[in-house]
């Protein structure tokens, strides 16, 4: 957990923390607070949050960024196969260059 003022790179760390992970083979999903609690609301209304859950157990590193005031959404950065895609969706493991 990192944590500090605005603007002293918390969210820059936890990319290139996540971009080290995905280079040394991993799987991570990264994405805002609110997206992950959106995609879980969305999980529980459809009747698959316990799916949704095991799915997400399956990545060994989830980040979630509490950025209030940045739009990540443009961060999709490949790493040594592993796709880590920042906001707009959760991260991905074995597709290369895919998001």
């Amino acid at each position: 957990m990192f944590l500090g003022p605005p603007g002293t790179g918390k969210t820059h760390l936890a990319i290139g923390l996540s971009i080290r992970a995905c280079q040394a083979g991993h799987r991570v999903a990264f994405a805002t607070a609110a997206q992950w609690v959106n995609l879980l609301a969305d999980a529980h209304a459809a009747g698959h949050l316990q799916a949704e859950l095991a799915r997400l157990g399956r990545y060994p590193l989830l980040v979630v960024d509490l950025c209030r005031c940045r739009n990540y959404a443009d961060i999709r950065l490949v790493a040594g196969g592993n796709c880590l895609v920042g906001a707009g969706s959760l991260g991905c493991g074995g597709l290369r260059g895919s998001a």
